[in-house]
Formats: structure tokens, C-alpha cells, sequence
């Protein structure tokens, strides 16, 4: 074979080989741009609202009965947990809410009239049931009290001279176990025994223990200022004590 036809032979296989089966490339053409899609005015103007957040449930406050967020209030009564608005509790000035008072009174007014029925019989009123004995005890004590502490619970006779441990006892047996040890501390600080029995010398004992005539500032009337202080929960422990025992029904 020729010299020269072994390399034009290369070259010639060489190109077969390099070029596609239907033919020689052709040059790709450019590809035309994307169009763009529409505006639409009305689509661009509309504000997807936000996803609202749940409300904060309100509860309504235990004095004025207007709507609180609990969230907002870091005040609570302290007998039945219910908000309250630092505003209401500035102004009633104590721990527990108007609703306390409310409930007790819903439960323990009905009672009036089974208690003080007969209260012109001379032997009333050792003549209630005792239930309705130890209900009319706890709430004599602490309506006298809350009207003038303990100068006003001391300051008289109750009837027959009614012994202060039967006012203890009553207050222990419906649950109200500070009341009770309030009340047992005064009656021990009486120099004397049977304080029920000696009205003037009660008397005589309080004024001279104080700072002065005008001012009510002895032991006893201490433990008075705190008897009225827990006041509400007499209430609350009283009249839980009779739904339990579902008097009046």
C-alpha cells in the first residue's frame, strides 16, 4: 500500500466516527425567552389576612363582675381563686372577693328563718336542733366579731352566760380551726376562771391592759383584729359545712 494512503485512510475512518449516523451537527439555535404571565391588579391588591390568635378567655372578676383576662391579673382571691382587679382588691381592702361573701350568704341565709323561728321562747336558743345550734354559734360569734372584735364578743353576756368553749367547739366542728385557737387564746389570757361569768371584771381587764382608754390595742383586741381578718373563711368553712350536712333541706 501507498505511504500516503495509510494516513488519509485514518483521517477518513476518524471522521466517520466523530459525526452523528443521520449526519454532520447542526448549530443549536437559541431558545426564546419565557413570557411572563399577566399582572393582575385586582390579585395584587388583595391582602391575605392574618390567622387570628385565639382570644384569651375571660373570667368574670370576683367583685365588680366585670370581665378580667387571667393573664393580666395576678391577683386571686384566696378562698376560691377566682381574678380579680387590683382596683377591686385596693378598694375592699382584704384577700377574698365579694362572690365569697355571696356564695356563703346563698347558702346560709335560707336558715334565718329555721333559727330565729321561735327566738322569743325563753329557752331559745338551747331549743334548736344541734346543727342548727352550732350554725347559730359560728355565725353569732363572727357577726359580733366582725362589728367590734373581741371588746364587743366580750363586752356582754350571752345567753345563760353561755361558756366561750361552746363558740370554740363550734368553730372547730365546721373546720375553722384558726378561728378557733384565736378565740381559745383570748379566753386564756382572762386572769380569772369562768371569764363567761364576770362581765365587769372582763371589762376591767381589757381597758387595763390597753395603751390608753382610746385606744383598743390590748392583747385581746389583737386577737380580735385577726378574728375579723378571718372573718370569710368562717363563712366559707360554715356554709360548706351545711351543704355537707344539707341543712335547711
Amino acid at each position: 500500500m501507498d505511504r500516503l494512503a495509510v494516513p488519509c485512510l485514518l483521517l477518513f475512518l476518524l471522521g466517520l466516527a466523530g459525526c452523528p449516523a443521520d449526519g454532520p451537527a447542526t448549530p443549536t439555535q437559541p431558545t426564546a425567552p419565557r413570557a411572563k404571565p399577566a399582572r393582575d391588579p385586582v390579585a395584587e391588591s388583595r391582602v391575605e389576612p392574618e390567622p387570628e390568635s385565639s382570644p384569651v378567655p375571660l373570667t368574670n372578676c370576683g367583685d365588680c363582675g366585670e370581665g378580667v383576662s387571667p393573664l393580666l391579673s395576678t391577683l386571686a382571691c384566696g378562698i376560691c381563686s377566682r381574678p380579680r382587679h387590683a382596683a377591686c382588691q385596693a378598694r375592699k381592702g382584704g384577700p377574698t372577693c365579694d362572690a365569697c361573701y355571696d356564695d356563703a350568704s346563698r347558702i346560709l341565709d335560707p336558715l334565718d328563718a329555721a333559727i330565729y323561728a321561735e327566738q322569743d321562747r325563753d329557752d331559745w336558743p338551747f331549743c334548736l336542733s344541734k346543727d342548727l345550734f352550732r350554725v347559730w354559734a359560728v355565725y353569732s360569734y363572727q357577726g359580733v366579731t366582725d362589728n367590734g372584735g373581741y371588746s364587743y364578743f366580750f363586752g356582754h353576756d350571752w345567753p345563760r352566760q353561755l361558756p366561750y368553749s361552746v363558740f370554740v367547739n363550734a368553730l372547730r366542728e365546721v373546720g375553722a380551726e384558726e378561728s378557733a385557737e384565736c378565740l381559745e387564746r383570748a379566753i386564756t389570757l382572762f386572769p380569772f376562771p369562768n371569764p363567761e361569768r364576770e362581765r365587769d371584771r372582763r371589762r376591767a381587764f381589757m381597758e387595763s391592759s390597753r395603751s390608753s382608754p382610746e385606744v383598743e390595742d390590748g392583747p385581746i383586741d389583737r386577737l380580735g383584729d385577726r378574728a375579723i381578718e378571718l372573718g370569710p373563711w368562717v363563712y366559707h368553712h360554715l356554709a360548706r359545712h351545711v351543704e355537707e350536712r344539707r341543712l335547711g333541706r
